[in-house]
């Protein structure tokens, strides 16, 4: 049986997709979420994109920015991004 953290990396967007689930977010809203979080998940370094802890805490930021409003797939990558520098 394949775990959820396997099964969720088959396409990035699936895993933010999982976590948006009950979420006040409109269709539109979650496709640019999405966007963003493939967006980010690309530009990690390889080891990190294949971590599930990784991929949940960027999901994660992505939907707290929603949250304050932020609804621009670039800037909302820029954000996580920076986020993970620190």
């Amino acid at each position: 049986m394949r775990r959820l953290e396997d099964s969720v990396f088959d396409e990035p967007g699936h895993f933010i997709a999982l976590l948006l689930k009950g979420q006040p977010f409109d269709p539109e809203t979650t496709k640019v979420l999405i966007t963003a979080f493939e967006c980010s998940h690309a530009q990690l370094d390889h080891s990190d994109r294949s971590h599930p802890l990784i991929a949940k805490f960027v999901a994660k930021l992505i939907i707290d920015f929603a949250n304050q409003g932020e609804r621009d797939p670039a800037r909302l990558s820029k954000l996580v991004l920076e986020c993970l520098k620190e």
